[in-house]
């Protein structure tokens, strides 16, 4: 079965040399294929420039699975214990900059160790969740109105 089989096209897929004008676009690039595959995506870790603090040199998305979640300071014995939900998946994406400004793709795997979403529940995904500039307006306003949800 090939990628014409599934519909899935070459080209909207990460590939090591690919190029971007912006961390933000590298990251919405990503985080639409993780939409389409089935995913959520997260930004793992930011290396940035020794004379410049605000450029960003290299940086690392990954599938919100990846690793697992720190040990609970807050109390010796939790009476609810959260369920463990990451499964160290080693999907990835990373990211360095270049000398004319661009960022280029330089890590990629594909591969999960996890189940993927349905298309049907991609919206319920944490960094799938659009908001519309009418939907924040109006939580805005019903916020300021001290309405309760």
């Amino acid at each position: 079965m090939g990628d014409e089989d599934i519909g899935l096209d070459v080209e909207n897929q990460p590939q090591i040399g690919m190029k971007f004008n912006s961390e933000n676009e590298a990251y919405d690039f990503y985080n639409s294929y993780g939409g389409r595959m089935g995913f959520s995506v997260r930004r793992e870790y930011a290396h940035k420039s020794k004379k410049d603090k605000t450029i960003i040199t290299s940086r690392r998305f990954v599938c919100s699975k990846q690793g697992y979640r720190k040990k609970d300071k807050r109390d010796i014995g939790p009476n609810k214990p959260r369920a463990e939900t990451r499964t160290d998946c080693p999907a990835r994406m990373g990211i360095a900059l270049l000398d004319n400004g661009q960022y280029q793709c330089r890590d990629f795997v594909e591969e999960h160790n996890h189940l993927l979403h349905l298309p049907i529940t991609i919206h319920m995904m944490r960094s799938q969740r659009k908001l519309s500039d009418v939907h924040a307006f109006e939580i805005n306003l019903a916020d300021d109105s001290r309405i309760i949800p």
